[in-house]
């Protein structure tokens, strides 16, 4: 009878703790979807049925004339944005009161870069990172994306030799990763004649990999902060503590010329304590220590932002440059006039003439856009101006940058390719909110350049060497794979490459 007793309360307790927050969105007059007991809204996701991207769509898509939606991730209640004026308060106009991105983990254990990291880390790293990738700067690196360019152009050549049809993400990482290896942390891996192996190998597919952290973030907000547990795989971690080692052996923990982000790191080391910048004057001061597990936070979000995001969005673009042959020809085009202005030489300055090149970069990204969604978290109970919502302190809000640009409100036929989107000419009146694949405001992404240069690079090498055209394999890209982070279709990406003469 005693043990009927306790199964019975432990019931009892477990469907209390899975449906105690279920009718918050109802009770504050918040529109949204009917959630389940302990999945919330998410129990696709959770299976692995569907990727969490394509579920914020599908819920954005329902629900065409509210301005936000309430939703619960688990039981956590959350709400995803539509209207993009308070996408642009909330990122842009009020960001004070959203300063974080509400993802927080062990700062021993890479929590603290700049992506992750809590408003007080952020403002001290910022101020520091920003100088990185400035034109100056990425002029400097140029020379080293170039070369390994080349390396990838000898390695697609030999690979395409033997098979016409090639699987694109696969190539694309060991460029990404060989350009951010060198460029950011000065070291140099020949990852083209050789597999790409090892502790790297293992940190770049675990890096992406779909885990239960995310859920189990939802339903125990901060548990991994308060335990000192790592969202990531302990390969993840050891990868970016042995970069860290290298370059301080290599370097012999004294910056060198090369002004790239690991001589910036030391040069800090080397600082102590270093400071925060202030947005205003009544902001508090803040100063920490750049120490080592620091150094390897910083290492772990440059290598996933450069290796695997950049992969993905070249291998998007290639599929839709094959789709499209009229605008891979007058891609084409531009780059060989461009060049013969320059004697047939590529480099910093010709690329920023290739004007037809940016609107390619910025619709493959509207088009598919890898991040699952762009997250904040209110830092103070926050009332939605010209609404009786009131956003709780601790509350998650999600903008779907998919979502957002498949609104055929703010593109017309969106699931078209179409560069003529970004020409000058038709970008004047829309909402700068409509498009933010880098999110917007403070936090959004400061490495976009990095990230445009090294893609930008690749373009132009592998177009003037090959032209691409549609796989069988590949016929569309929707069915995005719930087992990864970022929205990567299942299967891979093919093209056919056929030399040119």
């Amino acid at each position: 009878m005693v043990g009927l007793f306790v199964i019975v309360s432990i019931a009892c307790f477990v469907y209390y703790f899975c449906t105690r927050t279920l009718n918050f969105w109802r009770d504050n007059n918040v529109a949204g979807p009917k959630p389940v007991p302990f999945f919330g809204n998410l129990l696709e996701s959770a299976l692995r049925r569907k990727h969490i991207g394509v579920i914020y769509k599908e819920i954005y898509d329902a629900y065409p004339k509210e301005k936000v939606i309430g939703i619960y991730r688990m039981t956590s209640p959350t709400l995803i944005i539509r209207d993009l004026d308070i996408v642009k308060n909330i990122l842009i106009k009020d960001f004070d009161a959203f300063p974080e991105r509400g993802i927080a983990f062990s700062k021993e254990r890479l929590g603290d870069n700049l992506f992750h990291c809590d408003s007080d880390t952020w403002r001290v790293l910022r101020k520091k990172f920003t100088p990185v990738f400035t034109s100056g700067k990425l002029k400097n690196v140029f020379q080293v994306i170039n070369e390994r360019g080349d390396q990838f152009i000898d390695y697609l050549e030999n690979v395409t030799s033997k098979k016409h049809e090639q699987e694109l993400h696969q190539h694309f990482q060991k460029y990404t990763m060989s350009t951010i290896i060198a460029a950011s942390f000065g070291l140099n891996f020949d990852l083209f004649n050789n597999d790409v192996g090892g502790i790297i190998e293992k940190a770049g597919h675990y890096a992406f990999k779909s885990t239960f952290a995310a859920e189990t973030d939802m339903l125990f907000p901060n548990i991994f902060k308060k335990i000192n547990v790592s969202l990531y795989h302990h390969d993840v971690n050891r990868f970016s503590t042995e970069v860290v080692k290298m370059a301080l052996q290599q370097k012999k923990g004294i910056p060198s010329d090369r002004n790239d982000a690991i001589d910036m790191m030391l040069t800090l080391r080397q600082e102590g304590k270093i400071d925060a910048f202030k947005r205003h004057e009544h902001e508090k001061s803040v100063s920490m220590e750049f120490t080592e597990h620091l150094m390897a936070g910083q290492v772990f979000i440059l290598f996933i932002a450069g290796f695997g995001n950049n992969a993905l969005t070249l291998s998007y673009t290639f599929f839709h440059l094959a789709k499209y042959p009229e605008v891979q020809d007058k891609l084409l085009k531009e780059i060989s006039d461009v060049l013969a202005k320059h004697d047939g030489k590529l480099t910093y300055d010709s690329l920023k003439e290739m004007t037809y090149l940016d609107q390619i970069f910025a619709e493959a990204l509207r088009l598919n856009p890898l991040t699952n969604s762009v997250q904040r978290s209110a830092a103070r109970n926050y009332q939605i101006p010209g609404s009786d919502v009131v956003i709780k302190k601790g509350t998650t809000v999600i903008i779907s940058p998919y979502a957002i640009h498949r609104d055929e409100s703010n593109f017309p036929d969106p699931d078209k390719f179409d560069p003529e989107r970004f020409a000058p000419e038709n970008t004047g009146d829309r909402h700068p909110c409509s498009y933010i694949p880098f999110g917007a405001g403070p936090r959004s992404c400061i490495g976009r350049q990095l990230a445009k240069l090294q893609y930008a690079v690749a373009v132009v090498k592998v177009i003037t060497k090959f032209k691409v055209e549609p796989s069988t394999k590949t016929q569309k890209i929707e069915d995005y794979d719930p087992m990864r982070t970022l929205l990567a279709t299942k299967g891979g990406i093919h093209v056919n490459f056929v030399p040119r003469n």
